[in-house]
């Protein structure tokens, strides 16, 4: 676990994806900026240049890197949460469009990427600087893999890889370093720049400080509002914390339980539960930094942050910050002057400079809008997901015969996997090989699409920019033709059918192994267990891993696709289980609960199964060796609550309860017999 680290945002600056970020609608209006786009800017927009257009600040997701590879990578867990609770028949509600374009957008921008880059870089030279009294101060992070490291006090790296710049007293890797090269000099230290926040860009890459190494940032603007609020939600989510407290001020809303949100009456407040937490900190002899990387005491040393807009710094707030010092666990930012001594970024008409280091950046500024459009997507993946069904009370004797026909499956020629890694394949298992891997993301995006499979679509979903008319042409040819060269087409068809139209229809004959599996998985209720096991288990047999496993596609979580898969493969699996289960059939009960857990380790569903399987045998290690499974899946998830399932809770209990009998003892032998029969 990651220690909790508090960051306070006090005044108008929203800096929770929790409690916080629907009461921006109702606070302060932000200072109205000459002619800021509304329109979401790629990051590689987002550089200084004399002679653009842009505003001096960055606005949109599309230049919040911290925040949205945090929102990102909670957004995922609180999904796994969703799908490892859902039962049979539970089905996910259709995002809206807003929410799609929302998550494609903080998905596009890849930022998890850098931002992994930047935590193993930090960690790889903690130890070597902490042993030389130096600390980071700030980072730049270039677009190809560069990585900056501004420092305080001289050290040289002991690492050949990192090259010093005397005149700026920097540290610089080189972008041609893999992260497996620097892995082994990281695992030796916990991240020892908790603190670090995205600020924007500049001529060099993407620009981070230490709010806590440095101590103060004042930020001189006219659009500090926005600016102060992307550097608090940036510290609520970023992936470097791993988990914040967030102390707010005059937002007016309850805490979110899970985020640990804590209320401020005022700047002095804060600052006095923050030197307060502190501690002996301030007074251990050494910066935090050192601390964390020579894991001193066993303490993860949190930091607290204050990020406070719009409020004045008396003498006796400066006075308090003043005694603590900067790498002492207290980091503050204001957009008000009263502090000495501080870094500042600075508007200078079209850019603003970040000081002392010189460096001319382009901030990013979040407005209320792109916050609360971000929270908007992390609340619905709250939402349990539940099977609504309305009972219909029907007579027996009205019931139809039970159809005893076997289950025939649609014909097909080619088959689209997507439970599991991408590929199309024939019936006699041979791969379809593209030239271009967008050509078979077209292809699965129609599979995806047959209601709706038009150009326009298509070209939506897999660019995130726009694209020339011969470049997807030439991805629709490519697609053509790598079908063609696996299976022949009828005569006169495509697979890709050609149209006049924006229609780009997929052939028939082109089905995906999720349609073949819910074919079989309707089909089979209401039959009793035996034959209900032949036709599912076919099916299941399909399940190879989770949904478009190894890919980047931005529209299938966006869209809510995965989520729908995961469903449809999971509880396929706990239905073909549950028919083993009654049948006394132990050994299918775990082949068909394995084929689900490839798609979702630690599903709540397929883990009791489990455990009533070894129970029925007899085998309470097994009992044990299941739950210990899903207690590592649950530790394995960073964002994942701490407490196991309630229901998972009480059936362990159950199971593991001293008794002179047991439940293996009460297996009919008709069912015994039966899965004997069914075995052979």
């Amino acid at each position: 676990m990651r220690g909790l680290v508090r960051v306070v945002a006090v005044g108008a600056v929203g800096a929770s994806f929790g409690a916080l970020l629907p009461t921006m609608h109702s606070s302060g209006a932000d200072p109205t900026p000459p002619a800021v786009p509304t329109t979401v800017v790629p990051v590689s927009a987002a550089r200084v240049d004399s002679s653009s257009d842009l505003a001096p600040f960055a606005a949109g997701l599309g230049t919040a890197l911290l925040f949205s590879a945090g929102a990102v990578s909670l957004l995922e867990a609180r999904r796994r949460r969703q799908w490892r609770a859902a039962g049979v028949g539970a089905r996910l509600t259709p995002p809206t469009a807003q929410d799609v374009r929302t998550e494609t957008m903080l998905r596009s921008l890849s930022a998890g990427e850098c931002i992994v880059r930047l935590d193993i870089a930090l960690r790889a030279v903690a130890a070597d600087l902490a042993a030389q009294d130096a600390v980071v101060l700030a980072a730049v992070l270039g677009d190809m893999g560069e990585v900056r490291l501004y420092l305080r006090g001289t050290a040289a790296p002991s690492d050949p890889r990192w090259t010093v710049d005397a005149h700026s007293n920097s540290w610089t890797l080189g972008g041609a370093v893999t992260l497996a090269e620097l892995a082994p000099a990281a695992r030796c230290s916990p991240q020892p720049c908790p603190a670090m926040a995205h600020l924007g860009g500049s001529d060099e890459g993407e620009v981070f400080v230490d709010i806590e190494a440095i101590g103060v940032l004042t930020v001189q603007s006219p659009w500090s509002v926005p600016m102060l609020r992307a550097i608090s939600c940036s510290l609520a989510l970023s992936p470097l914390l791993g988990g914040a407290r967030v102390l707010t001020v005059g937002l007016g809303a309850e805490p979110d339980p899970e985020t640990s949100v804590e209320a401020a009456d005022s700047l002095a407040a804060a600052i006095d539960a923050a030197t307060s937490s502190l501690g002996s900190t301030p007074a251990a002899g050494s910066s935090t930094f050192a601390l964390r990387a020579r894991g001193v005491g066993g303490e993860l040393w949190e930091p607290f942050i204050v990020v406070a807009a719009d409020q004045a710094v008396s003498p006796s707030i400066a006075g308090q910050v003043g005694a603590v010092g900067a790498g002492r666990g207290l980091a503050v930012v204001v957009d008000s002057p009263g502090f000495v001594d501080t870094w500042t970024l600075a508007s200078h008409g079209d850019h603003h400079v970040l000081a002392p280091l010189g460096l001319r950046v382009h901030p990013v500024g979040l407005t209320e809008h792109d916050v609360a459009g971000v929270y908007d997507v992390l609340e619905a993946a709250t939402e349990p997901l539940s099977a609504h069904a309305e009972v219909v009370p029907i007579s027996a004797h009205a019931l139809p015969p039970l159809s005893v026909e076997p289950f025939g499956e649609r014909e097909w020629s080619l088959l689209v996997r997507v439970l599991g890694q991408v590929e199309v394949v024939s019936c006699a298992g041979q791969a379809a090989a593209f030239d271009r891997s967008k050509s078979l993301e077209l292809v699965v995006w129609l599979s995806q699409h047959r209601e709706r499979s038009t150009r326009g679509g298509a070209r939506t979903a897999l660019w995130d920019l726009d694209v020339r008319d011969a470049t997807f042409a030439n991805v629709v040819s490519d697609a053509r033709r790598a079908l063609a060269r696996t299976v022949p087409p009828p005569e006169g068809e495509e697979w890709i059918g050609r149209t006049l139209t924006e229609q780009l229809p997929l052939h028939p004959g082109v089905v995906t192994d999720a349609e073949l599996l819910s074919d079989r998985v309707a089909y089979s209720r209401g039959l009793p267990s035996v034959a209900a096991i032949d036709v599912l288990r076919p099916g299941v047999e399909l399940l190879c891993g989770l949904p478009f496993a190894d890919t980047s596609y931005l529209w299938t979580d966006a869209e809510g696709i995965t989520s729908s898969l995961v469903l449809l493969a999971t509880g396929a699996a706990i239905e073909l289980a549950n028919h083993y289960l009654a049948l006394g059939d132990i050994d299918g009960v775990f082949w068909a609960t394995g084929q689900g857990l490839k798609v979702l380790a630690g599903h709540e569903e397929l883990i009791a199964l489990r455990m009533r399987a070894h129970s029925r045998r007899g085998d309470l290690a097994g009992v044990r060796s299941e739950w210990e499974s899903y207690e590592r899946a649950l530790a394995a998830d960073p964002w994942a609550a701490a407490e196991p399932a309630p229901k998972l809770v009480a059936l362990r209990r159950e199971l593991l309860a001293p008794h002179t009998g047991g439940p293996w003892l009460d297996q009919p032998p008709l069912a015994a017999a039966a899965a004997a029969s069914l075995r052979s």
